[in-house]
């Protein structure tokens, strides 16, 4: 394998796992907010405000060095 093809291959793994972490994350996100809107944590507000709250919370517990289980 040529050095060419090194970066390639590189560049390739590197965009599979970048995907792969934001469909992980997307999902967690969303999964933090169906549970946050369907237990009325958060009274009187859409799903959108619920999916915007999770999505705070996901990133602050990946900025703690947490897991992410969906």
């Amino acid at each position: 394998m040529n050095i060419v093809e090194l970066k390639k291959h590189v560049k390739n793994q590197h965009n599979d796992w970048s995907i792969m972490w934001q469909e992980e994350r997307s999902a967690a996100i969303l999964s933090e907010a169906k549970k946050l809107y369907l237990n009325g944590r958060l009274k009187e507000r859409t799903f959108k405000a619920a999916k915007n709250w999770a999505k705070k919370e996901i990133d602050r517990k990946i900025y703690m060095g947490g897991e992410l289980y969906v």
